[in-house]
């Protein structure tokens, strides 16, 4: 039984009967995790406040599972009240999710912008 009382069998079909996995099928085990890159809207990658936002385009190199959108964080340089955590991201396809950051007043250095998600393997992202 599992444990929500229901009968459970752990014993594989042997290998000469039509219901095993052995040579009749062909089984992909995926443990890789994926990869993200980053790109933006602002083509001289000097962001300014006057920009007032930045979208923020993500490509995994594999679909993402449909279970949960990923979820972005914005770093801005500076005071940390203005930082972005876990905000869902937009689905465009699979593959391509966007966010559009608002830029804050009185910040000069690097945004840094990561993201967690998972594959539809479940594999999680690795930063």
């Amino acid at each position: 039984m599992d444990n929500f009382g229901n009968p459970l069998t752990l014993t594989l079909p042997a290998i000469d009967n039509e219901n095993s996995l052995g040579e009749k099928k062909n089984l992909v085990i995926d443990t890789t995790p994926p990869s993200v890159r980053f790109t933006y809207d602002d083509p001289d990658s000097l962001v300014r406040v006057e920009d007032a936002t930045l979208l923020i385009t993500a490509t995994f190199s594999d679909d993402m599972t449909q279970a949960a959108l990923p979820l972005i964080s914005v770093d801005y340089p500076g005071p940390a009240a203005a930082d972005l955590l876990n905000q869902n991201m937009l689905r465009i396809s699979d593959k391509v999710y966007t966010y559009e950051a608002a830029l804050v007043d009185n910040s000069d250095g690097i945004i840094n912008v990561t993201v967690s998600t998972k594959d539809k393997a479940l594999n999680p992202i690795v930063a």
